[in-house]
């Protein structure tokens, strides 16, 4: 069992942009996330806490807990975990044609298929503390809708005669690489654990133009290639051995203020911000 939760804010003249973003991303989306997207929340890292379902946030038993819990680290010993998840999404939309700008028909994103690596190290110090390192990847909802003939693009004259959006290809990349060094204590049947954390994303938006009526920056909205942003955060978790059966865990991220994405400062607020919001999760095994 397992409770999750996140935050994140956007606000002013991007609010239509994002109608865009949404459309070419988590809103063309068939069928539901329900716990196995959350967002771009991961609820596990690692083919056993995945499996979990949330709940390996009260059961770390390998070296990916510190992705997740980092108090879970403690008392597995010495271990390097590396794994690959597939995830294969499906999204698509019906595009209504005149008078808006969509094509008449179904558009569906080519990209299908996508490889979410991680990896992580712990060192046992002594029988009740570890140190250990880790890299988690959040990633898979990347969309690309190809340059299609579009009948809707020719009145009014729009910035191309095809593309989903009269933009040419569309599509949105985000991905995101989070760093941590944990160290974890165990005191009797209580755990404890830190981990600063360095991350890393990428963005990339392509076929977006004919939004730039909308924008105080239309030069850096669309089409602009791979931009990055780097910030800092850290996370904490906790885990009680209620009894020989039952376990309770808690973790906190805190908000991670990133640097802005200038190449595409006209379409996320504040001139290119994209923070992680801060998250919690509780669970129980």
């Amino acid at each position: 069992m397992s409770l999750k939760k996140g935050r994140h804010k956007m606000s002013g003249h991007t609010k239509k942009l994002l109608l865009a973003l949404a459309m070419t991303s988590a809103f063309t989306m068939v069928g539901t996330q329900a716990m196995a997207t959350e967002g771009y929340f991961t609820h596990g890292s690692g083919a056993r806490n995945k499996a979990m379902g949330g709940a390996g946030v009260a059961d770390g038993r390998d070296a990916t807990a510190l992705n997740i819990n980092p108090a879970g680290m403690v008392g597995n010993g010495t271990e390097f975990t590396l794994s690959v998840s597939l995830f294969s999404p499906k999204r698509k939309f019906i595009g209504s044609g005149g008078p808006g700008f969509t094509t008449n028909s179904i558009n569906e994103s080519s990209e299908k298929l996508f490889a979410i690596p991680n990896a992580a190290f712990v060192k046992e110090i002594d029988d009740t503390s570890s140190w250990g390192i880790a890299i988690a990847a959040n990633g898979g909802m990347n969309t690309n809708y190809r340059n299609v003939a579009n009948p809707a693009c020719v009145s009014p004259p729009l910035p191309a005669n095809n593309g989903t959006f009269c933009g040419g290809t569309a599509g949105v990349n985000l991905s995101q690489a989070l760093i941590s060094v944990g160290y974890a204590k165990q005191m009797d049947k209580l755990k404890f654990g830190i981990a600063p954390i360095f991350a890393y994303q990428m963005f990339e938006a392509t076929g977006l133009f004919a939004f730039g009526g909308v924008t105080s920056n239309p030069a850096a909205l669309s089409n602009n290639g791979i931009d990055t942003s780097t910030g800092f955060g850290g996370r904490i978790g906790l885990e009680w051995e209620v009894s020989d059966a039952v376990r309770i865990g808690g973790t906190y991220q805190t908000k991670i203020n990133m640097s802005k994405f200038d190449k595409y400062a006209g379409l996320f607020a504040n001139g290119g911000e994209f923070d992680i919001p801060s998250s919690f999760q509780i669970g129980a095994s």
